[in-house]
């Protein structure tokens, strides 16, 4: 592969892993860090301003959060520099079109999603393992093309996606890592605020066992389903419901029948019908509510 001269603009959590990942293909050199959060020291040549000639590179990345690119970019088309490389940002939900004023100073437009999440106050536990094992890509054919031998060289893989699947690459990873702890909250606020810390401990290895299962399941095929719904364990279910209806808040109740739903449907989906002998308990999991609290 051909060596890889990169700009980096934003050191959050984010581009620092991103960037760490990087470094470990051949031929990619981070030739400067533009920090102007003062974040504090790298281990990389720093500026806290754009300068107005940009230095030669192959890549710019850009590591900012979405609000701040398109004043970024705007920044960007007054600069002067090297002949025209690949630009990418990170995030998969911000559209394409935010760096066609790049585009056309004969910039190569992409993005470069790293999925992971990288949450900025444990930064030790990505700093020491900075391989990223899944990646999204979407941009023009020659930014694309840089990219992804720049990634086979890692061993990592990564999807080409069209513009129109971002959002919803986006969403997938939002769904299944960032709103993880909101859905472990939600177990949590069934207990005493006294009893929720002795529970989270609890809680925790059962919820790492079943990611582990899900992996097995991938591996070999086989979903990897329990719990009372799969068993066709009515009474369990309806007992749920029954306490989560005195006790829970409705958001509560809300998520836990939003959630059954699904893996319902899912196992039907699969060709099982666990609640064949409780028609009413699968009609009303299945009644979704609608914004003005009504049900379909």
């Amino acid at each position: 592969m051909p060596s890889i001269r990169c700009i980096c603009i934003g050191a959050g959590a984010a581009g620092r892993a991103v960037l760490k990942a990087l470094s470990r293909a051949h031929g990619f050199q981070c030739d400067l860090l533009i920090d102007r959060s003062r974040r504090g020291s790298h281990d990389l040549p720093i500026r806290r301003d754009v300068p107005k000639v940009l230095p030669d590179c192959e890549l710019l990345l850009l590591a900012v959060q979405d609000r701040e690119l398109p004043a970024l970019v705007e920044e960007l088309r007054h600069r002067s520099g090297p002949k025209p490389g690949v630009v990418a940002h990170l995030s998969a939900a911000t559209p394409l079109a935010v760096l066609n004023p790049l585009q056309a100073l004969g910039w190569q437009p992409a993005l470069l999603h790293p999925l992971q999440s990288f949450p900025p106050d444990h930064s030790d536990l990505w700093e020491k393992e900075p391989h990223i094992p899944w990646w999204g890509l979407c941009g023009t054919e020659a930014a694309t093309s840089m990219l992804s031998q720049l990634l086979d060289s890692l061993g990592a893989q990564y999807r080409v996606l069209d513009e129109k699947e971002q959002l919803a690459w986006h969403l997938s990873a939002v769904w299944v890592s960032n709103l993880l702890p909101a859905l472990l909250e939600q177990a949590l606020q069934l207990w005493a605020p006294e009893r929720r810390g002795e529970m989270r401990s609890a809680l925790l290895p059962i919820m790492s066992q079943t990611l582990r299962h899900q992996e097995l399941a991938q591996a070999s095929g086989q979903p990897a389903f329990s719990g009372p719904l799969r068993r066709g364990d009515t009474v369990s279910l309806r007992r749920h419901l029954d306490w989560l209806a005195e006790h829970g808040s409705t958001r509560a109740g809300l998520s836990y029948r939003l959630l059954s739903a699904t893996l319902l449907e899912l196992l039907e989906s699969l060709g099982e019908n666990p609640l064949a002998a409780d028609p009413a308990l699968r009609a009303e999991l299945l009644a979704l509510p609608r914004p003005d609290g009504r049900e379909d």
